[in-house]
C-alpha cells in the first residue's frame, strides 16, 4: 500500500467518524475535523487485550456511569461529552454506538471531569508515560492525587477461608506535589515530604508545629494553601 493510499483511507476515516458523531457533543470551535484529528477512537477496550470487566467482581472505573465533562486539548480545542475514567486502564472514555473509546492522552491539556480536574503528568514510576492527577490544590504549589484499581485473580478456598472470584479492589491514592513547571514527586511518607521542602524553613516549621500527616489529605491541602501564600 502507498502513501497516498494510506492518506486517502484515513482521510476518509476521519470523515466517516466526524459524520456519525452524536449531535450532543458541543464543540469550542467550528471545525470538527480538528477534534477528532486530535481525540481519536484508538480502540475498542475490548480490542486492546484488556480484562472482560462483566466477569469481575468490583469496579475498574472511578465512577460506574459517564458523567458530564469538557476535554480541553493542548491546540485550544475544547469538547464537552460525557466521560468515564477507567482508572485500572488508567484511560478516559467516551461512549459512541455502545463501545467504549479512549482519548489520546498526550493531546490533553486538562478535563473538567465533573466537579474535579483531571491533569495528564508524567508518571516518575513508568518514564516516558503519563497518569491522570486529580488536582485538589493549584497555584505555584500543586497537590495531585492519583487514584488506582488493581485486579486481583481468583483464589481458591484455604483451610477455614471462602474462595474468592476475579475481582477489582481499589488501592490507596497515592499524594503528589508539584512545584511550578517541575515534575510532580510521590509524597511517599513524613521523611519525604520533609525531603522535598528541605530548603524551606518556614514550611518544614508549619509542618511540625500543625503536625502535617503526609497520607492525610485534608493536611496535606492546609500545607499547600500555606505554601502558596508565603
Amino acid at each position: 500500500m502507498n502513501d497516498y493510499t494510506k492518506l486517502m483511507r484515513r482521510i476518509f476515516y476521519i470523515l466517516f467518524l466526524i459524520f456519525h458523531l452524536p449531535f450532543n457533543i458541543l464543540f469550542s470551535q467550528e471545525s470538527s475535523l480538528t477534534f477528532m484529528h486530535e481525540v481519536s477512537a484508538i480502540a475498542t477496550r475490548n480490542a486492546t487485550g484488556g480484562l472482560a470487566y462483566d466477569d469481575i467482581e468490583g469496579s475498574p472505573h472511578y465512577s460506574d456511569e459517564f458523567v458530564k465533562g469538557i476535554v480541553y486539548l493542548k491546540n485550544g480545542t475544547t469538547a464537552s461529552l460525557p466521560l468515564r475514567y477507567d482508572l485500572f486502564q488508567d484511560e478516559i472514555e467516551f461512549k459512541r454506538d455502545n463501545k467504549n473509546y479512549w482519548i489520546i492522552k498526550s493531546d490533553v491539556l486538562y478535563i473538567q471531569y465533573g466537579e474535579e480536574m483531571l491533569f495528564p503528568e508524567p508518571y516518575s514510576e513508568k518514564p516516558g508515560k503519563s497518569t491522570y492527577f486529580f488536582a485538589k490544590e493549584k497555584g505555584k504549589y500543586a497537590l495531585y492525587i492519583r487514584k488506582k484499581v488493581s485486579f486481583h485473580p481468583k483464589a481458591p478456598s484455604k483451610g477455614y477461608s471462602e474462595s474468592l472470584p476475579d475481582r477489582f479492589e481499589r488501592d490507596r491514592d497515592e499524594f503528589y506535589l508539584k512545584q511550578s513547571d517541575m515534575q510532580a514527586v510521590e509524597i511517599l511518607n513524613k521523611k519525604t515530604l520533609l525531603g522535598i521542602l528541605s530548603e524551606n524553613e518556614p514550611a518544614l516549621e508549619y509542618i511540625k508545629k500543625s503536625k502535617i500527616k503526609a497520607g492525610k489529605e485534608e493536611d496535606l491541602v492546609e500545607l499547600v494553601k500555606f505554601l502558596n501564600n508565603q
